[in-house]
């Protein structure tokens, strides 16, 4: 018995030898995340303020984003997205309200305030859900749509305009993180249950 045991187990082991080497997912699937992102989550995990998280173009209803991280191989990503994976703030992100109509409250406003232009809705909108970090990369592409429907330059003149938004930290290839400073600061409410 005990050599049939182990004789299984080292079958066992052998057949998923691949998988101990880090090859779960296969190498033509593997993306390589630009060393910019990993700088990006650095720098927020180590800040002590509370504030949530908005990445922007907010062009995508369906929340389906294709990032070119390299023009002359037209090589990125596309998916659902990342960030959240690398950041301890809360990220107010398609993925996530996009199943229910209730839950896209915050996308309406603030791409309509985007869109238009309009600084008071924006500000508001940013204040009413309690953003503080806005995260503008213009790596994100629309395949199919003209550059124009990003709306990114005059994302980053609207948030130029404004004196509560200031550019935070450039992170480098068009990936800047701006910080919305509100009037009275924001203060994380701790909930005390007791059952």
């Amino acid at each position: 018995h005990f050599f049939i045991v182990t004789l299984l187990f080292s079958l066992l082991v052998f057949y998923m030898l691949p998988a101990f080497k880090g090859n779960l997912i296969s190498t033509s699937m593997r993306v390589n995340i630009p060393h910019r992102y990993f700088e990006l989550f650095e720098y927020l995990n180590n800040q002590q303020e509370y504030g949530r998280v908005v990445p922007l173009p907010v062009h995508s209803f369906w929340g389906w984003i294709y990032y070119n991280w390299d023009e002359q191989t037209k090589l990125g990503y596309q998916g659902a997205g990342f960030l959240w994976f690398g950041i301890k703030q809360p990220l107010l992100d398609r993925e996530f309200d996009r199943w229910n109509i209730k839950n896209e409250q915050f996308y309406r406003e603030f791409s309509y305030g985007i869109y238009t232009n309009n600084s008071v809705l924006v500000e508001n909108t940013l204040e009413k859900y309690k953003i503080k970090w806005l995260l503008v990369d213009k790596s994100v592409i629309s395949p199919g749509y003209p550059d124009d429907v990003l709306h990114l330059p005059q994302i980053v003149s609207l948030f130029d305009s404004l004196s509560n938004i200031n550019l935070e930290y450039d992170f480098g290839d068009g990936l800047l993180l701006y910080k919305y400073t509100p009037e009275v600061p924001y203060k994380l409410i701790e909930h005390n249950s007791s059952y």
